[in-house]
């Protein structure tokens, strides 16, 4: 079984793994992730996004675990345009940390539409978006972002992986339609199992890809649009 073959997790995996094999002795790693609201998803993706823009979870940092709280402690970055991104508990972070035995992964995530960004950042705040785990309230607005388009469908995925030196190494991917790339690492991913004699057990996606970057510049055949930068 092969775990983590999207985007987030999946490529983010693949590029956390693939900048610890260019930066000796990594000690720290953030993920930005982008997404464009005016991706169309399923029910479940949207009341998962609701539920955990209000949420804490528990995350290792230098072997101590800390309380994070989602949509808080912004960091900003250039990622198709200078914008803040905030703490989110995508998976990707903690298998990392369990995988990679990095002291710190933190991921980040950011909508490409700005003051609605901004706005979130501030309701959270406020903690108005308690409101946002109510089921009449999430029904709501799935029907509106099915119903009326905000902002595009361009995603983004930025790694910046540190070390104790103060060398940095950053990579990134950007395209359109998520949905999509999402198939596409499936698609690969699959091509893997079958190809290959891989050990039983479970695995996530950077454990399995030996050539990360031949596997992401593959990704390119099925969509032009991809952009890869490493």
């Amino acid at each position: 079984m092969v775990l983590s073959v999207g985007l987030a997790p999946g490529i983010t995996n693949l590029l956390a793994k693939y900048a610890t094999t260019e930066l000796q002795n990594t000690t720290s790693i953030d993920i930005f992730v982008l997404l464009g609201l005016g991706e169309k998803h399923g029910e479940a993706a949207y009341k998962w996004t609701f539920n955990n823009i209000d949420s804490q979870y528990q995350l290792s940092e230098n072997g101590k675990n800390k309380i994070m709280k989602s949509f808080t402690k912004p960091i900003q970055t250039e990622l198709l345009g200078k914008r803040s991104f905030y703490l989110f508990d995508f998976s990707d972070q903690h298998v990392l940390l369990n995988t990679l035995q990095i002291p710190k992964v933190e991921t980040r995530m950011a909508f490409d539409v700005k003051w609605f960004t901004n706005l979130t950042s501030i309701l959270r705040k406020l903690k108005i978006t308690k409101l946002f785990k109510n089921e009449k309230i999430q029904n709501l607005a799935i029907k509106s972002f099915h119903n009326f388009t905000l902002g595009t469908d361009l995603y983004a995925v930025k790694i910046i992986a540190k070390n104790n030196s103060g060398n940095i190494k950053e990579l990134s991917i950007n395209g359109n339609n998520e949905g999509k790339i999402t198939a596409i690492v499936a698609t690969e991913i699959a091509m893997i199992v079958l190809n290959n004699d891989l050990p039983h057990g479970v695995f996530h996606s950077h454990q399995i890809v030996k050539d990360i970057s031949l596997f992401l510049n593959n990704l390119k055949q099925y969509d032009s649009g991809f952009q890869l930068k490493i």
